[in-house]
């Protein structure tokens, strides 16, 4: 009885490290919860002059030559996540918010924006931004005549 019962232990022993190596050639290994943390870094509102949403305009947080984007959604609202690393440097260096039209005429045009968020912002924790876009004035176009 005690040889079967020594089997039985051995055998679900085996099975489980084999279905843990399985898994793990599958989807491969848990990175630790840190390195896949992400926090908002900016979120807020993309309004005109009129106090009306604005929705696909492309949102950026730049640091240095990097940039995380998001666009802005039907109701004009934007919400940047970035990974601790970038935060990290945010907190240390601020960053450039940039506010660009990439859907042309699609929905209006918009001039281009950009925010300087200062480091002292960042840790304060200033995360909402909201931003006023001017619409691009048209300019009547002569023939020479």
């Amino acid at each position: 009885m005690k040889i079967a019962r020594l089997f039985k232990e051995l055998a679900l022993s085996v099975v489980s490290a084999g279905t843990t190596l399985i898994i793990a050639a599958c989807y491969g290994t848990y990175d630790s919860y840190e390195d896949d943390w992400t926090t908002i870094l900016a979120q807020g509102k993309l309004t005109n002059e009129a106090g009306d949403a604005v929705q696909g305009l492309q949102v950026c947080a730049e640091i240095d030559t990097s940039e995380r984007c998001s666009p802005s959604d039907v109701l004009g609202d934007y919400s940047i996540s970035v990974e601790q690393a970038f935060y990290d440097s945010a907190r240390e260096n601020g960053f450039i918010l940039t506010v660009e039209d990439t859907d042309g005429e699609t929905n209006g045009e918009y001039e281009n924006a950009s925010i300087t968020v200062t480091p002292e912002e960042v840790e304060q924790g200033s995360r909402e931004i909201d931003v006023v876009v001017e619409a691009v004035e048209e300019t009547e176009e002569t023939d020479g005549e």
